[in-house]
């Protein structure tokens, strides 16, 4: 029997999917390529782990069915970070593509890609790049951007002074001028300044304006 001779440079892959005859003819279609090397193939990813520990592969092609399913794209991104997971078969909508790739996906080949699509997204994922559209490549940047303003705290707050936070928060309370006035022990004139300049800084029109700002989620409510 000729033993087939593997490259040391072959990117060694895992195959996980659910229907066997997919699978199988896709470990098929791999196995002749000199620079693939499949590891073995799996139903799901309990048995694919197996595999995955064993024989250490540089890439898991999962199906994208399976990716939803418990958290095994995300245990394998965190317990071996040099693996990289491609996600097969994904629609490439936004949505769907966001959604593997918040899992732990590393790469994603569509539907429709043929097989020299999947073998250059295996090699070119094992060398740390990602291959998608310039729209999914647009979205990715929009998602990155959401992500950090939601973990970054509101620059507003930053722009107040000490005696405006003080201010802002009085007005919040429902308290006129001369009642903050009255409050901080401070002039009339002075407050109004306060007012005028907090106004500006949060490019808002009213003291409504203000209240809300204070209870909505960049204001002094997130605590």
């Amino acid at each position: 029997m000729r033993i087939r001779q593997v490259p040391r440079s072959a990117v060694g892959v895992v195959i996980v999917a659910g229907v066997r005859v997919y699978r199988e003819n896709l470990a098929a279609a791999l196995e002749p390529l000199e620079r693939i090397d499949v590891h073995g193939s799996a139903p799901d990813w309990s048995e694919a782990f197996v595999y995955i520990h064993g024989r250490h592969p540089d890439i898991v092609l999962v199906d994208a069915d399976l990716i939803p399913a418990g958290r095994g794209a995300r245990l394998l991104a965190r317990t071996m970070p040099r693996l990289r997971i491609v996600a097969l078969a994904v629609a490439e909508d936004e949505a769907s593509v966001l959604r593997c790739l918040e899992a732990g996906v590393s790469a994603y080949v569509r539907s429709d890609a043929p097989l020299a699509e999947l073998v250059e997204t295996i090699e070119r994922t094992a060398s740390g790049e990602l291959l998608c559209s310039p729209r999914i490549a647009g979205a990715l940047g929009r998602r990155l951007s959401d992500l950090a303003a939601e973990r970054e705290p509101s620059t507003d707050i930053a722009h107040l002074t000490t005696r405006e936070i003080e201010v802002v928060h009085l007005i919040e309370q429902g308290m006129s001028n001369q009642e903050i006035a009255n409050c901080l022990y401070i002039e009339l004139a002075t407050v109004k300044n306060h007012v005028h300049n907090i106004l500006a800084k949060l490019q808002i029109r009213s003291r409504a304006d203000a209240a809300d700002w204070v209870r909505g989620p960049s204001g002094l409510s997130r605590g």
